[in-house]
């Protein structure tokens, strides 16, 4: 996988679609429209906080001590009511990704002993470390993707709530906004587009490493009675070399990003 298209979005829905009509789909459903509901009430009251910032920073450089201390009183109030929103709003997307990995490995797991199909996987080879792609692979996928579609979703409501203030001051900013956002996020996929494939890469290579350590320990007398042990060491080694490796390129191409 080392681009995103319509059929990477055709996978996705295939994997994601059977939790939403599944037997948890109305309490799933309910925690989303939680989560949409505290969105859109933070970034209400992080349009009044900014308010409140500006006639705070006003009423200190005009040295107007009444009104310093009345927006002073203000911001704590609104500082009591966005944490807890915040903290739950956290607690609630990491609860509903927790439930959709729980429901999402047991889904998994049970077309994996049907038919026999971690057999016939085995047999042909058709995936590899497929005990770490239950585990890993499921446990990324819910909890990325959900983060991924509350910060698109999230910036589309912050857009919204703020492009008014933005109006006020001036309406050239709206656009200038609009255009800057749109010019950085092409060009920061383009930038960052290797990190799909070397992450991908990653998971694998990361599986192969902790698959070769448990075949080391199912395998410990073998080894022991053959006295494999500098041989294994080596292909051990070499997995783990190949893990550092694909790491450091991530490490450069994050670095490439965080310049831009």
């Amino acid at each position: 996988m080392n681009r995103f298209d319509r059929q990477t979005l055709v996978r996705f829905w295939r994997i994601a679609k059977p939790f939403f009509v599944s037997e948890l789909r109305w309490k799933a459903v309910g925690m989303v429209i939680l989560l949409v509901a505290l969105s859109f009430s933070l970034s209400g009251l992080n349009v009044l906080r900014s308010y409140v910032d500006r006639d705070f920073m006003s009423a200190l450089a005009l040295r107007q001590q009444d009104r310093f201390f009345e927006q002073l009183y203000l911001y704590l109030v609104l500082f009591a009511t966005l944490t807890p929103a915040a903290v739950f709003y956290r607690f609630t997307e990491e609860r509903l990704a927790l439930m959709w990995r729980n429901w999402l490995c047991r889904y998994m797991l049970g077309r994996y002993f049907e038919n026999r199909a971690y057999y016939r996987i085995d047999l042909e080879q058709s995936l590899d470390n497929p005990d770490q792609r239950l585990e890993e692979d499921v446990r990324s996928f819910a909890v990325s993707s959900l983060s991924f579609a509350l910060i698109i979703f999230n910036s589309v409501v912050a857009l919204t709530a703020f492009i008014g203030i933005l109006w006020s001051i001036s309406v050239v900013l709206p656009a200038a906004a609009v255009i800057y956002a749109a010019l950085g996020s092409v060009a920061t996929y383009f930038l960052g587009r290797p990190l799909i494939a070397l992450n991908f890469a990653q998971l694998k290579k990361e599986a192969n490493l902790r698959y070769k350590l448990v075949n080391v320990r199912d395998h410990a007398e073998s080894i022991a009675f053959y006295k494999g042990e500098p041989e294994e060491s080596r292909r051990v080694l070499q997995r783990l070399g190949e893990a550092i490796a694909n790491m450091r390129s991530i490490i450069a191409w994050n670095r490439n990003v965080g310049f831009f």
